[in-house]
């Protein structure tokens, strides 16, 4: 039993420093109105997304942080106000604060969509709008300069109607707080970039805007392991499992018995001068053939013998 829970830990820790993430560092660029920030890790990380009012928090498990990466206030960007880092346990949190003066003006809730990049590292791209639906020429012209650059035309050349149309009718649209609504046609898909190589690299998966728990993220990982790391984990467990099988088929080692010091010899009681002095000393004292024979582990004819040598 103390064998089978050695040999778990062991795996279990192995599977631990193999899944272990680092986190290397952060940049980010200034669109305006919108914001682009890279988290560039190692590996795939295990974390969740969470969105408060005027930060954006990331938690990533079993992820240690490299040292160059250190907390950061920002002043080139609009939307964005700092970069804070604070490791506990084995894991940490990355906090993106917003710039609340900015969003507070503006009148509106920010918009967050988030990209997963899998190459030699591992980038998380969130892309921060400061709204979901632009109203002003500067606005739309912001939003059309972020599309031009990640490589979306078609929903820059959309931005760059709408500001022909504010601009033909001369109509300048007040601010206003974004309506949350349900209807599919309002809801803005996630950008999916085709030529984004010159700021980050090409997208090979989207992940929903929502976070999503802990363990989905887990099994997520489990599938998504690159090719060393799922060889190196393989390569582990079978030698994990050659030592279970040795540990558990192995017989247990068998006890030499121990013998006991004697001086009696193999075929009776001492040598022939003790013997000889054992029985006329229980002769002398009274014992009969038969119990000095038995006392002393010899045959009653070897007791009559010695009495008549005497």
């Amino acid at each position: 039993m103390r064998k089978s829970g050695t040999i778990i830990l062991l795996f279990l820790i192995s599977f631990y420093l193999l899944t272990a993430a680092n986190f290397n560092k952060i940049y980010h660029r200034d669109y305006g109105e919108i914001d682009r920030t890279v988290l560039v890790f190692d590996q795939k990380p295990i974390y969740s997304i969470i969105e408060n009012q005027y930060n954006i928090q990331i938690e990533v498990l079993n992820c240690a942080k490299n040292e160059s990466v250190q907390n950061q206030k920002l002043t080139d960007s609009n939307l964005l106000q700092s970069f804070t880092f604070y490791p506990y346990d084995n894991n940490l949190i990355i906090t993106i604060a917003l710039n609340e003066s900015f969003l507070s003006k503006k009148q509106t809730k920010y918009y967050l969509e988030s990209l997963e990049l899998e190459r030699e590292e591992f980038k998380l791209v969130l892309d921060i709008f400061s709204t979901r639906n632009p109203r002003t020429i500067a606005e739309h012209q912001s939003f059309a300069n972020f599309y031009n650059t990640v490589g979306f035309t078609q929903k820059a050349k959309e931005h760059l109607q709408a500001i022909e149309k504010l601009r033909t009718s001369d109509v300048k649209t007040p601010p206003a707080v974004d309506k949350v609504t349900d209807d599919k046609e309002q809801q803005e898909q996630p950008i999916t970039p085709e030529e984004t190589e010159k700021q980050i690299q090409k997208t090979e998966s989207n992940v929903p805007r929502t976070s999503r728990n802990i363990f989905n993220r887990l099994v997520d990982k489990l599938t998504h392991l690159n090719v060393y790391t799922g060889i190196i984990i393989l390569v582990i467990l079978v030698l994990i499992i050659f030592l279970m099988i040795f540990l558990l088929n192995r017989k247990p080692a068998t006890k030499t018995p121990v013998r006991k010091t004697t001086y009696r010899s193999t075929d009776g009681f001492g040598d022939e001068d003790f013997r000889k002095k054992m029985v006329a000393k229980l002769a002398e004292n009274g014992w009969e053939n038969e119990a000095i024979a038995k006392e002393m582990n010899i045959k009653v004819e070897e007791v009559a013998r010695i009495l008549k040598s005497l």
